[in-house]
C-alpha cells in the first residue's frame, strides 16, 4: 500500500538504529589489528594496495560489527536461535559488500571514504599525522577499489565498477544508509528458516520505515522516492550478485 509519512515515533526509532548500529562512533579502531591498520594507512599514503591478508582481516572486522549489531536488535532477538544464526551465517557478507561500496562511492575524498571504517576521530587524527610527515596530494586523493580488493578479468570489472557505484552512492544519509542494510539483513530469500513468515514481517516493517523516511525525505518530488525506493530494493539483490563474484576471486 501507499505509505504515510513518517509519523515521529517512527522516527525516533529510525534515529535509535542508526545509534545501535554505531554509524556516528568517533572512533571505530579498537577492533583492528594494529598490523591492519598499519597496511591501511600504507595504502592512503603510498598507495600500496592492501595485501590479501589485510582484505581477509578486514571483512573479519566488519562482518563481526554487523553481528554484533543484529544482537542488539530487538526484532533479532525475538527470533529462534536457529533463524539467527542462519541470517548471520547467510546475510551478515552482504551487510559487508554495503559497507564496502559506501567506502568507494565516487564523490568521496579518503577523509570521507574512511570515516565508516575508522571513525571522524581517528581519521583526523590520520590525516594530521600525514600531513605533518609531508605525505603528498592528500586533499583531492580517492581510494580506489583496486588498492582496496582484488581486481576481476577485464570484462567483469565494469560490471563491478558500475555495481559499486549504485550500491555505494545510493545511501544519502545514516538513515538511509541504516534501513537499507535492515532490509537486507532481514532479506529471507535463499535462506533455510523455521519462521519465514517472521523473517518477511520483520523485513517488511524497515522496508516501510524506509518507504515513509523517503517519502518524507523527497515530500516536494514524490516520483523520486518512489524510484528511489525502487532502486533501494533493487539493491538487494545487486548486493548478492556482486558478493558471488567476490567471492568467486576470493576462492
Amino acid at each position: 500500500g501507499i505509505a504515510s509519512c513518517i509519523s515521529e515515533e517512527e522516527m525516533l526509532e529510525v534515529k535509535d538504529l542508526v545509534k545501535t548500529s554505531g554509524y556516528f562512533e568517533m572512533s571505530k579502531v579498537n577492533d583492528m589489528e594494529t598490523s591492519l591498520l598499519r597496511d591501511i594507512i600504507k595504502m592512503i599514503a603510498f598507495h600500496h594496495p592492501l595485501p590479501v591478508y589485510a582484505q581477509k582481516q578486514l571483512k573479519e572486522v566488519l562482518a563481526k560489527r554487523f553481528r554484533k549489531i543484529a544482537k542488539r536488535l530487538r526484532e533479532f532477538q525475538l527470533l529462534s536461535f536457529k533463524d539467527r544464526e542462519e541470517i548471520l551465517s547467510q546475510n551478515i557478507p552482504y551487510l559487508v559488500e554495503i559497507q564496502i561500496c559506501t567506502v568507494f562511492n565516487p564523490d568521496l575524498m579518503w577523509h570521507e571514504q574512511f570515516i565508516p571504517l575508522m571513525g571522524q576521530e581517528e581519521v583526523d587524527k590520520l590525516d594530521k599525522k600525514l600531513k605533518s610527515l609531508n605525505v603528498a596530494g592528500l586533499d583531492d586523493l580517492q581510494v580506489p577499489y583496486s588498492h582496496m580488493f582484488s581486481q576481476p578479468t577485464e570484462q567483469n570489472t565494469r560490471w563491478l565498477q558500475e555495481t559499486i557505484k549504485d550500491i555505494g552512492s545510493w545511501a544519502q544519509d545514516a538513515c538511509e544508509n541504516v534501513l537499507i542494510s535492515l532490509v537486507q539483513l532481514f532479506c529471507p530469500d535463499m535462506l533455510s528458516l523455521m519462521e519465514r513468515r517472521r523473517v518477511e514481517e520483520i523485513q517488511t516493517k524497515f522496508a516501510v520505515l524506509l518507504q515513509k523516511y523517503l517519502k518524507q525525505r523527497h515530500q516536494t518530488e514524490p516520483c523520486v522516492s518512489v524510484s528511489r525506493f525502487a532502486s533501494g530494493l533493487n539493491l538487494v539483490n545487486k548486493c548478492k550478485e556482486m558478493h558471488q563474484m567476490v567471492a568467486g576471486l576470493e576462492n
